[in-house]
Parts: C-alpha cells; sequence; structure tokens
C-alpha cells in the first residue's frame, strides 16, 4: 500500500511540474511575442504617414527659431505648429517607458529608433529642453539607454550623420 501512495504522490509531483514548467514556457514565449508586437508597432507608427508629416512640421518650426528653448518657442507659435514638437517628445517618451517597464525588444531599439533619436537630440531638443521639464529627464534617460546599449560604431555614425 505505501508503494502505491508513494507512486501515486511522484505522479502528481510530476505532473504538476509539468504544468508549472508548460505554464512558465507558454507565458515567456507570450512575453517575447508581445514584445516584439509592441516594438514593431512603434516602428509602424513612426515611419507612417502622419508621423512624417509632424517630424517635417517640427523639423521647420525649429528652424524658424534657431537658439531658443522649447518655452520661447511655445509663447510665440499656434498650438497647431507647436503641437508638432510635443508629438515628438511623447513618441520618444513613451519608447522610453516601453523600454525601462521591459514592453519592447530592447536589443531591436538601437537599430529602429537610434538613429532619428539622435538626430533630434542633437539638432532639436538637447540644447532646448528646459531643465525643469519631466520630459526632459526622459529624453535625457532614452539618450544614455541608446548611448549604453548601442555599438559604439553605430554611435558615431549616427552622431556624424547628425552634426
Amino acid at each position: 500500500m505505501d508503494d502505491n501512495i508513494a507512486g501515486l504522490l511522484s505522479s502528481i509531483v510530476s505532473g504538476l511540474v509539468g504544468v508549472i514548467a508548460g505554464g512558465l514556457v507558454s507565458w515567456y514565449a507570450n512575453q517575447r511575442k508581445q514584445r516584439l508586437q509592441n516594438t514593431l508597432e512603434l516602428q509602424r507608427e513612426w515611419q507612417g504617414e502622419g508621423m512624417a508629416i509632424v517630424r517635417m512640421k517640427a523639423d521647420r518650426l525649429i528652424r524658424s527659431h534657431p537658439g531658443k528653448d522649447l518655452l520661447h518657442m511655445e509663447l510665440q507659435e499656434t498650438p497647431e505648429n507647436y503641437s508638432n514638437l510635443l508629438r515628438l517628445l511623447t513618441f520618444y517618451q513613451r519608447l522610453y517607458m516601453l523600454i525601462r517597464y521591459r514592453q519592447v525588444t530592447a536589443a531591436l531599439v538601437p537599430d529602429l529608433f537610434g538613429r532619428e533619436f539622435t538626430w533630434w537630440h542633437v539638432n532639436c531638443f538637447r540644447d532646448r529642453l528646459p531643465d525643469a521639464w519631466i520630459m526632459r529627464k526622459d529624453w535625457m534617460a532614452l539618450h544614455d539607454w541608446l548611448q549604453m546599449h548601442a555599438d559604439p560604431a553605430q554611435r558615431q555614425a549616427w552622431n556624424d550623420a547628425a552634426e
């Protein structure tokens, strides 16, 4: 009788371990799939027609106000014009939040977003974001993250292209 109980317990424990292991593998696979999907959705949004228009208008606005920070531009521009800058900033803020909370495939982020981010950083936002803005903290954190996770030659190419 004791052998039957031991065999039964052994079967139950083995089955339970199998169920838990299978559940973990399935959860991990779904997490990876969701991170990849989030990453590709962000890339699709960035390359979409709507964001292309936003980028062109934001670039035009930045060029029309050389040396001015965003607070000065906000006071001098219409909300429609200024909102293009905010859309860029909030896109990158969302990217940073997704990186921070591990909701994107981090290994793809430098290749998909690093070059354009570096261009916007060097040419538009690095020296124009007011120190008191929370967005500045997130912007600089994304910059630091990209610097840490990109290949040094890749970073140099991005900086050369931006300059």
